[in-house]
Parts: C-alpha cells; sequence; structure tokens
C-alpha cells in the first residue's frame, strides 16, 4: 500500500504508459498501516504522513467508486466509473481470487489397461521432446500419473482434458493440442 493518496496516484499512472490496455491491483492490509505509520514516525519534517497513511487505508476499503474517490480528494468532482474500478465492477471477487493460492487437485492414480500401455508410451514419448525442445525437465510438461489418466480417459477435446488432472488453463493452451492428436491418432481418427 502506498504512503498517501498521493503515491498510489503515482503508481497508478504508470499503468498504461506504453499506450496499451493495463490493469492495477491495489493488495493491502491494517499491517501495512502499522509498517508505514512505524516508517513515517520519526519524520518531523512531514506530520501529515500519519494521516495520509491513515487516509490511504481509508480510501482502499471504501465501497465507493475509486475513480470519483481520487478526483475528491484533489479536490474534483466527477461521476462514478462505473466500469473501471473494482467497486463499480464488483471485481472484488475476482481479484480474492487472484490473491488466494489455488488448490491443485493431485492426480489420480490409475491403472492401465494392457490396451493404454501403447497410448502411455506415444504420450511419454511426446512430453519427452516437448521437454527437451524447451530444455526443461519433462515432469513440467506433465507428469506420469497425468499421462497415466490420459491414457485412461482418452479426452478428444479441450474440455476433456482440462478435466484431467494436473491440466490447467495453460498447459492446455501451451501442450493441449499436441496431446490430443496423439490420442486422436491412437484412436485411428488422424
Amino acid at each position: 500500500m502506498p504512503k498517501s493518496p498521493e503515491g498510489y496516484y503515482q503508481e497508478i499512472g504508470r499503468a498504461g504508459r506504453d499506450g496499451l490496455d493495463s490493469d492495477c491491483y491495489l493488495f493491502y492490509s491494517w499491517a501495512d498501516v502499522v509498517q508505514l505509520e512505524r516508517m513515517v514516525a520519526g519524520n518531523d519534517s512531514e506530520p501529515s504522513q500519519r494521516s495520509h497513511v491513515r487516509l490511504m487505508y481509508a480510501f482502499a476499503e471504501t465501497q465507493k467508486c475509486r475513480h470519483a474517490g481520487l478526483a475528491r480528494y484533489f479536490g474534483e468532482t466527477i461521476d462514478r466509473c462505473e466500469t473501471s474500478c473494482d467497486r463499480c465492477t464488483d471485481l472484488s471477487a475476482a481479484l480474492h481470487d487472484i490473491a488466494t493460492p489455488k488448490v491443485t487437485r493431485q492426480p489420480r492414480h490409475v491403472e492401465l489397461q494392457p490396451e493404454d500401455e501403447a497410448l502411455f508410451e506415444s504420450l511419454r514419448a511426446l512430453r519427452r521432446r516437448l521437454a527437451d525442445e524447451r530444455d526443461v525437465p519433462a515432469y513440467v510438461v506433465f507428469s506420469d500419473a497425468t499421462l497415466r489418466e490420459m491414457a485412461s480417459a482418452q479426452p478428444m477435446t479441450d474440455g476433456e482434458l482440462l478435466a484431467i488432472s494436473g491440466v490447467g488453463q495453460k498447459k492446455l493452451e501451451t501442450y493441449g493440442s499436441a496431446f490430443l492428436d496423439v490420442i486422436a491418432e491412437s484412436k485411428g481418427y488422424r
């Protein structure tokens, strides 16, 4: 959390300087207030700094439009943005999801049927090739447990692949089509 609304204004102004759309996130807690007040406690040159810290915390806690609140702080009046801040668009839940650690599904132990072993080995070979191309360990692409589940379930669509433990949106985008191609080929579809 910045020490003051002025500091906040300065920091949010950095977003989008390159002309591209950007997002700003304000993460804060009461511990920030305590820490910042300790930092400014011995500073005689700026007696209002402690009150700025409290103002900043009040601003962070408000349920009103951030744009209108910041403008009001600087002596201006504007209407609620209604589309750009977390208070007007109810992004609080989304921001909570960003700040909250995700619980990762643990891959299920899957016993392969004999007819699935060849597919499992083909998926392992693909994983090795992709890992070598990216110069990363094979498990970074997918674990054996994930490949076993793929070989057993034999997903054919992105949605079915996402249902496999160990496959998230990023891995789906990065590796999904290659693995789906191998599975389809093993079924004689390609």
